[in-house]
């Protein structure tokens, strides 16, 4: 008699019959994580899109009504609304309506601190897929 496996997830082990079968990780998710882990992931997504951060940055300063962020950021109002409401579903920015029209902000001080945090840390990492700058005569380059 085989068993039959319930969940789909990436480790393989190998279960009492014999067959083939996907382990459940810790917490039942994929790779051991658990909401708080998965939560983390899913807003690092939202930020690490540029026209989000571009949002964040400008509603870090204050509340904007979507046409004033379309235009503060260059994009079209349909492509602006697209990101806020993306940003909105993880609970980043929210709305305050006034008469027809809404206005967004970010959604708490823990948001804005978030997004102070990043802007901190920014300029002191290099990511490893930057490459040097090319020598200048300064360092050597004409020294061949």
């Amino acid at each position: 008699m085989k068993r039959s496996c319930r969940f789909a997830l990436p480790t393989r082990r190998a279960n009492p019959v014999g067959t083939s079968c996907l382990k459940v990780e810790e917490h039942g998710r994929p790779g051991g994580q658990g909401r708080a882990v998965q939560r983390v992931r899913r807003i690092g997504k939202a930020i690490a899109n540029g026209r989000r951060a571009a949002l964040l940055d400008v509603l870090a300063q204050s509340e904007r009504h979507v046409d004033d962020l379309a235009t503060e950021i260059g994009q079209s109002v349909a492509n602006t609304s697209f990101h806020l409401r993306a940003l909105a579903s993880e609970g980043l920015v929210t709305t305050r309506r006034d008469g027809t029209r809404v206005y967004y902000h970010l959604a708490s001080e823990a948001v804005a601190n978030l997004w102070g945090a990043v802007q901190e840390v920014a300029p002191l990492t290099t990511p490893s897929w930057i490459s040097s700058p090319p020598p200048t005569s300064e360092t050597g380059a004409d020294s061949r």
